[in-house]
């Protein structure tokens, strides 16, 4: 099934897949299924509610951890009521009030725990936790007829980072956000057979679209842990099939991996076996395939660039790791490797829906990446009418895409998350004795160099105030402090 719309996706996923169970969530540390009959009901219960409370063609916004009502609330908006919009569960009350200093919110799903940040919106509320449930009851038993939506139409509003001052929204049409499905739908074989895990927040387009909405798409089963710091029990539980992580969770994987110092010995052990036709990497690496549940057909890796070397190591392993390159802008997903035909080291093929120019090119073939396609937001495309996606990269004989570097200055961090120096900065030097700062990425850690009239230990103190109204990933871990005399 390859859908058209949020609408199509609800009605033939009800029909095609109504008795499968298809959507689990972790309670009390067990997994707790529902067929999609259920969970497509439930979206249309949601959505009749909402439009009785005249929610129709207003911004919804959902901010809070990864839930089943989450999904359940982000469909039934897209579809049938407004626009949804998700935001950071780590953001905090100045993000927030940004937030809705830039948009009308009329509605507000949130988790508990995010309560005390939602002091200043005045709108209607509701909990993820009981709220939610309750209004889905409701919606039970209302027959409210749903309006033909207009595939141009925003549908949800995206955040592309941190908003330490003005909010960075991208609006996506459900145009853009189905423009991919065809094009995905020919890179990869997902049946009601595999078993994909929430492993990011959802506020993440990429989760949306690539983690959530696709896999359903496709009547595959889908998981939804409790907490992201008991993956390694989930991954048991779970046994996933196909695995969509950011660069941290390979990292952390390597990480207890490499603790045994045999293991580089043994890699090559296996790498020559493989010369003469022989593979053993299942039963050599059986503790890490086990450790990933014992199933997993392929893991794919976006948000931010994976090393290369991390992943020929992995393919050594036995685990193929397959690259997706794309941004916010592009509904998720620009290029992105094939479970048949991909090529270690590039981010995969444009998809077959778009079209690539690199432009400026150095001898070496080297230039800006830029795109156009239904999948572009409107908000991002140039006069030329293509994407300017700000990273350099070219394209090979074959038709595989290489990124080489990024020409923004952005810190993109290993767990997906972006980073504007510019804004750390500027909130550094209003403070007065601040002369001038420059933030950076220094070995995963987000790091400024002050140069400043004050002591080392009012400039920490200044820091340590900012990173409280800060999300913990933007915070700043490592301060070099530069006396105003000594520059």
């Amino acid at each position: 099934m390859v859908s058209k719309s949020f609408d199509e996706l609800v009605r033939t996923g009800y029909n095609d897949f109504k008795n499968i169970t298809g959507i689990y969530e972790k309670r009390n540390g067990e997994y707790v299924g529902r067929t999609f009959g259920e969970f497509y009901g439930d979206v249309r219960s949601l959505a009749q509610k909402m439009l009785d409370m005249g929610l129709y063609g207003k911004r919804v916004m959902l901010y809070g951890k990864n839930s089943y009502n989450w999904l359940v609330a982000f469909l039934a908006i897209a579809a049938y009521v407004g626009v949804a919009v998700p935001i950071d569960k780590d953001w905090k009350n100045n993000d927030i009030n940004n937030v809705l200093s830039d948009i009308d919110i009329d509605f507000i799903f949130f988790s508990c725990d995010k309560a005390e940040n939602l002091t200043n919106a005045k709108c209607l509320k509701a909990n993820f936790e009981n709220d939610t449930t309750d209004l889905i009851v409701q919606g039970r038993e209302l027959d409210i007829k749903f309006q033909p939506q207009n595939p141009e139409r925003v549908c949800s509003v995206f955040f592309t980072s941190g908003t330490t001052s003005a909010p960075r929204k991208i609006e996506l049409t459900e145009k853009n956000c189905f423009a991919n499905s065809q094009a995905l739908s020919e890179l990869f074989s997902i049946t009601p057979d595999d078993r994909y895990m929430l492993s990011l927040p959802l506020s993440h387009v990429g989760t949306v679209f690539a983690n959530f909405r696709y896999p359903i798409e496709m009547g595959a089963s889908l998981f939804i842990p409790d907490d992201f710091k008991e993956m390694s029990e989930d991954l048991k539980l779970i046994r996933p099939t196909v695995i969509y992580g950011v660069p941290r969770v390979f990292e952390k994987l390597w990480e207890n991996i490499s603790a045994d110092k045999r293991i580089n010995r043994v890699i090559k052990f296996s790498n020559f076996l493989r010369k003469f036709g022989i593979d053993l990497r299942k039963k050599v690496f059986s503790k890490l395939h086990d450790d990933l549940g014992g199933t997993v057909r392929f893991a794919y890796n976006g948000a931010a660039k994976l090393d290369d070397t991390l992943i020929h190591t992995f393919d050594d392993m036995g685990i193929l790791i397959l690259q997706a390159y794309g941004m916010t802008e592009s509904s998720a997903i620009i290029a992105c490797d094939s479970e048949m035909n991909y090529k270690l080291g590039s981010v995969g093929k444009v998809l077959s829906n778009q079209i690539c120019s690199i432009i400026n090119q150095d001898e070496n073939g080297v230039g800006e990446i830029c795109v156009k396609g239904d999948n572009i937001a409107v908000c991002a495309i140039s006069d030329d009418g293509y994407l300017h996606t700000g990273d350099f990269g070219y394209i090979d004989e074959e038709g595989y895409l290489f990124f080489v570097r990024r020409s923004k200055r952005l810190i993109k961090l290993s767990n997906g998350k972006n980073i504007y120096p510019d804004e750390l900065e500027e909130l550094l030097t209003q403070n007065k004795g601040i002369i001038r700062t420059r933030v950076y990425d220094k070995g995963g850690c987000v790091s400024a160099d002050i140069v400043s009239d004050f002591g080392h230990e009012v400039v920490y103190g200044l820091v340590e105030k900012l990173n409280k109204n800060l999300p913990y990933y933007m915070q700043i871990q490592r301060v070099e402090v530069i006396k105003a005399h000594e520059k």
